[in-house]
């Protein structure tokens, strides 16, 4: 009895060594890899294309070793649904940082923490899903919401620029200067300022606190907006221009 647990003692033993030499040889070589990257930018966009099922490329890719695991840093990213298709995504610089020991255990690409600055993102491009054929593929849109909803834990925008549909049906472009947005475990977090482009609106702070189960359809929080300095001048104007001149009206608001 005692030889056999010996010896099952020693074969754990030994699956622990050799997996501490295969991580330890497989940090090695990304460490050697990482100042390198660039020389296989074709190959990684061709393969993140391949899983992620859009088109991706990338001017320069750049790469170090950070305490917690790689750091990629991109610029001139751009992605599309296919090869020919307007972009998407376009981001001018962003920095990766991966949670190498989260990947490791899930066997799956785990984000630590995303910073994006140049960021232009046109959700009216995103295809629709036909009605008659809902699940030929995971849709771009729903692959973006688990990105960025479960696999990236911070994410830091600069300087983007988001177009999305308008109840008119003409495209509304925010103008994000930054936005900080928090994941854990299906509770986000979100902090920032928001403007709209060629409108009379001024700056609009927004806090986010909502949680969710399983994709956007299912959120429940709190919406928090503060406004100072918002023009107002245009509505009131073109309502009362029969007898009121206003040449300035300003609104300060919350909502909470």
């Amino acid at each position: 009895m005692n030889r056999i647990l010996v010896k099952v003692l020693r074969g754990i033993l030994w699956l622990v060594v050799i997996g501490a030499v295969t991580l330890a040889v497989l940090i090695s070589a990304i460490r050697l890899l990482l100042p390198h990257i660039d020389n296989y930018r074709q190959p990684l966009t061709q393969w993140l294309s391949q899983q992620t099922h859009t088109s991706i490329s990338a001017s320069y890719i750049d790469g170090h070793w950070r305490p917690a695991g790689p750091e990629i840093t991109l610029t001139q990213l751009s992605v599309a649904e296919h090869d020919d298709d307007t972009p998407l995504v376009e981001v001018g610089h962003s920095e990766i940082y991966f949670d190498f020991w989260r990947s490791v255990l899930t066997f799956r690409p785990v984000f630590k923490t995303v910073q994006i600055a140049q960021f232009d993102f046109d959700a009216t491009q995103l295809p629709q899903t036909s009605s008659t054929n809902p699940s030929s593929d995971v849709s771009l849109a729903k692959r973006l919401e688990q990105l960025f909803f479960t696999r990236i834990d911070d994410v830091v925008l600069k300087d983007a620029t988001i177009t999305i549909p308008s109840p008119s049906g003409k495209p509304l472009k925010l103008a994000v200067k930054q936005l900080n947005w928090r994941n854990n475990d299906g509770h986000h977090l979100a902090q920032g300022s928001v403007g709209v482009v060629g409108s009379q609106l001024g700056k609009i702070e927004v806090r986010l606190d909502v949680k969710e189960e399983g994709g956007l359809s299912s959120l429940s929080g709190i919406l928090y907006l503060k406004g100072q300095g918002v023009s107002v001048t245009p509505w009131l104007s073109k309502n009362l221009q029969a007898w009121l001149i206003l040449p300035i009206a300003v609104l300060g608001y919350r909502h909470g």
